[in-house]
């Protein structure tokens, strides 16, 4: 493209930038307060990390159990949340009562 005097100029056209995607995390833990719970109720008792991580990892497995099975609900009663309702009847489908 010439300009004026017969210079030659390029048009600058914006830059790529490489779109950065969140990277897949570690299944969250959360915050155990059964040791201290367990030193409350029964002070000569202790529970060791590995029982502990058995115990996190069960709870995790569980919780997103529900949460599947919550979402399923939602989305078949065309629901866009999820509700108290869609919870409870998925612990009541996970944990039948008698």
């Amino acid at each position: 493209m010439s300009v004026g005097g017969g210079q030659q100029t390029e048009l600058v056209t914006s830059t790529m930038v490489p779109v950065k995607y969140p990277t897949p995390s570690a299944p969250q833990q959360i915050p155990l307060a059964g040791p201290d719970v367990l030193k409350h109720v029964h002070p000569d008792i202790g529970i060791s990390s590995n029982a502990m991580a058995v115990i996190n990892s069960f709870m995790n497995d569980m919780l997103q159990k529900l949460a599947q099975e919550s979402s399923w609900l939602a989305e078949y009663n065309k629901s866009p949340t999820i509700t108290c309702r869609e919870i409870e009847v998925a612990v009541g489908l996970y944990f039948p009562v008698n």
